[in-house]
């Protein structure tokens, strides 16, 4: 399966119909990393970008799972671009000695 970085641009301000679609959103999200789907979702510090690793078989089928997300229609814009190398080191849990 190839995987794809999807960038999304947000409005500066947010209404608060917006915030009350977090939850379900972040449900959605947590759902897609579960399941190997997602495995990179990032905001910016302003709120304003977030960046994604998606997999999928197109371009086409991860914009069409892009547009089931909760918060979609407050995206201002949405890139996807095809990678060709993704390297990732996966975190490892602090181990706690008792």
């Amino acid at each position: 399966m190839r995987k794809f970085f999807v960038t999304v641009a947000l409005p500066e301000t947010m209404e608060e119909d917006f915030w009350k679609l977090i939850p379900a959103h972040r449900s959605l999200i947590n759902e897609l990393m579960q399941e190997g789907t997602l495995s990179l979702y990032s905001v910016s510090a302003t709120r304003t970008r977030g960046w994604m690793v998606i997999r999928g078989q197109s371009p086409e089928e991860v914009m069409e799972l892009v547009r089931t997300f909760p918060i979609y229609k407050y995206y201002e814009g949405v890139e996807i671009d095809e990678l060709f190398i993704y390297d990732n080191v996966a975190e490892l849990p602090e181990i706690v000695m008792n």
